[in-house]
């Protein structure tokens, strides 16, 4: 299932006309509905439970769907925030995917900005307990 198709074979319940028999009154209501679905190839099984099962675990951590992109999910609490249009090329350094590996070479090769002691102490919290009187 290709991702990034922005046309109706990105939709997450397109029907697939190839299972009725052609000039059905199913099919050629898909076909009335979905113009040029032929042209695209059929989800697989396997594609279709990858995307059930990624869609339960994400609903499963409060995202929810979209009708037209199969892999797009978006929280469910979304219209709680502001949108914010903030362009994160201002705080974020895009590096070609082949220069991925020759960059994280040369960070590991970098000693640690912040050299850590030798040892570290944490305080001891006492649980407060309510009188048992």
């Amino acid at each position: 299932m290709p991702i990034h198709t922005f046309n109706i074979s990105s939709f997450r319940s397109l029907p697939d006309p190839r299972k009725f028999e052609e000039g059905s009154e199913e099919y050629n209501a898909i076909l009335d509905e979905y113009p040029g679905v032929l042209k695209y190839t059929p989800r697989s099984g396997t594609g279709m439970k990858n995307m059930s099962y990624m869609t339960r675990v994400m609903k499963s951590v409060g995202f929810d769907t979209i009708s037209s992109e199969w892999w797009h999910f978006q929280d469910e609490d979304r219209k709680q925030f502001m949108v914010l249009d903030y362009d994160l090329a201002t705080d974020v350094t895009w590096i070609a995917a082949e220069d991925y590996e020759a960059l994280m070479a040369e960070q590991n090769a970098q000693p640690p900005m912040t050299l850590l002691p030798d040892y570290v102490i944490f305080p001891i919290i006492k649980e407060e307990t309510p009188d048992e009187s």
